[in-house]
């Protein structure tokens, strides 16, 4: 039993699947899979297969790099006043 779900591959052969990104290791066959569909595959032990025109695709787990912080405010603030 596996959770499948669809992803695009971006034109520099990567793949954003549950806040981790996915860097498909170049080849000929993978090359022509730029901005194709592919399914993500995650088993119950938690693995994940990139599947892509029934080909199992060799990735690379990469980092994320963490955009910039967002400081949200309550609704009980008040607004802002010139001083």
């Amino acid at each position: 039993m596996a959770l499948r779900e669809s992803r695009k591959i971006t034109g520099d052969l990567m793949v954003h699947y549950k806040h981790k990104l996915y860097r498909i290791l170049p080849s000929p066959e993978t090359l022509k899979m730029v901005r194709k569909t592919c399914e993500v595959v995650e088993w119950i032990d938690g693995s994940v297969e990139l599947r892509c025109d029934g080909v199992t695709l060799p990735y690379a787990l990469s980092s994320i790099r963490a955009g910039p912080s967002l400081v949200l405010r309550s609704s009980k603030t008040s607004a802002w006043a010139p001083p």
